[in-house]
């Protein structure tokens, strides 16, 4: 009985196993897409900033002094058709790679992002074994407050990612709860003879 109790239990458990990692992988793929949302956001935000002459000149020094290059390589990279905000993303990206920002890296990154095949910057990380969320700091970082009431929609927009975030793994995790079915217990057969 105990034996049959055991194996039982055990099959139960086997059962619910893949769901919970059916799960993590949907919780996984929702918060990675949430983020590169947010990075593509983050780009146009800087690319925003950067199209008049006054923006490009804020958006030019925030990365130099994010990242310690020179406008050099800014301007080259930018002869490549990059704009600032892919820029400050492949810079953020290069400098996690071991030895920081260098030609080899930068080259690296971009050989991915331009392909072939051509590369979305969520595919770029992952190739590199690489999260997108530092990335995605530093673009709001380089982003904030160089378009005159930006700080204000800046804070708006966190708000609302955070919201949408929270909002996600709500029901993610109402989601968990109905999956997981709760196992009956066999009946106990009655005992012959007494009464």
């Amino acid at each position: 009985m105990k034996r049959f109790l055991s194996v039982l239990l055990f099959a139960s458990a086997m059962t619910i196993v893949p769901n919970v990692a059916v799960f993590a992988a949907d919780a996984l793929t929702e918060t990675e897409t949430i983020i590169i949302d947010e990075v593509g956001d983050g780009i146009d935000d800087i690319d925003n900033d950067a199209s008049t002459a006054a923006g490009e000149s804020a958006v030019v020094g925030k990365i130099v002094g994010e990242f310690g290059v020179d406008e050099a390589l800014i301007q080259d990279l930018r002869a490549q058709k990059l704009g600032y905000g892919e820029i400050t993303l492949a810079l953020s990206l290069a400098e996690r790679l071991p030895g920081g920002i260098t030609d080899e890296n930068l080259d690296k990154v971009l050989d991915l992002r331009q392909g072939p095949p051509v590369q979305g910057w969520g595919n770029v990380a992952r190739s590199l074994d690489l999260s997108l969320k530092p990335s995605s700091n530093k673009l709001e970082k380089i982003g904030e407050g160089t378009s005159k009431g930006e700080g204000a929609k800046n804070e708006r927009l966190r708000h609302e990612k955070t919201e949408k975030i929270e909002k996600a793994e709500r029901a993610q995790k109402q989601e968990r709860i109905e999956r997981i079915e709760r196992v009956e217990r066999p009946e106990r057969p009655e005992k012959g003879g007494k009464k």
